[in-house]
């Protein structure tokens, strides 16, 4: 459920109120995915799939990637088994937020570091930290050799082991990538007491003991005293 909440926190929660028009067609695509791939409750629950098992019967898993490095697994893994790598609602969560104290007394030194941060010098750095925000950075990594990034090993698929490479990204590849990132404009935020809320209140509808009236009705009673806060 953490995976799935922050993309429409913002859509469901409006004015401290539970917006049930846009809370119901969320919870009726969030069941057709518990119908067809399965849904952990939490993490606490067992292990999600991951990239690694979509060899098997499984159809879809969610991948976070901190940069061009670590996003060649996951477009490997998907041009082995002939999947779709995507961007879910062209989201992010960001890695850093900076800025400057209203009250700082070096408000000059702490704009020369902002600069600094947000500089092409540094961002064309793959630090497996996040895809970077300056654009020139981000053609820049798009477009690095990355053969020293290279792996070799297996991977199963339907009971058998295949030999599998990690290669560095293709031009088109590099640009897809490069593409999703610009693309990525909602920023997602986590609070840990909608999650809980949510966790706790649709176990029933995810598995079928209690219709989407049900569940909307058991969201708005559990982030009732929340919201009025």
């Amino acid at each position: 459920m953490e995976e799935f909440y922050p993309l429409i926190v913002d859509d469901i929660l409006q004015n401290r109120q539970v917006n049930r028009d846009s809370l119901r067609p969320w919870l009726e695509d969030l069941k057709k995915i518990a119908d067809n791939c399965g849904i952990l409750p939490s993490r606490k629950e067992g292990r999600a799939a991951n990239i690694w098992d979509l060899g098997s019967d499984v159809k879809l898993v969610l991948q976070e990637t901190d940069g061009f490095n670590q996003a060649m697994t996951p477009y490997a893994v998907a041009e082995l088994l002939n999947a779709n790598v995507v961007s879910v609602e062209n989201a992010f969560y960001p890695k850093m937020v900076i800025g400057i104290n209203s009250r700082s007394e070096h408000v000059e030194i702490a704009k020369d570091f902002l600069r600094f941060a947000l500089s092409e010098e540094l961002q064309s750095v793959d630090t497996y930290e996040g895809f970077p925000v300056n654009a020139k950075a981000l053609e820049t990594q798009a477009a690095a050799d990355r053969s020293m990034a290279e792996a070799y090993t297996t991977y199963d698929i339907d009971g058998s082991t295949a030999e599998f490479a990690i290669k560095a990204y293709s031009e088109e590849t590099a640009n897809h990538l490069m593409e999703l990132c610009k693309a990525a404009t909602l920023c997602l935020k986590e609070d840990t007491q909608i999650e809980t809320s949510l966790t706790e209140s649709l176990q029933a509808y995810l598995n079928g003991q209690a219709s989407v009236e049900e569940a909307m009705d058991a969201v708005e009673g559990s982030l009732k005293m929340y919201l009025a806060e």
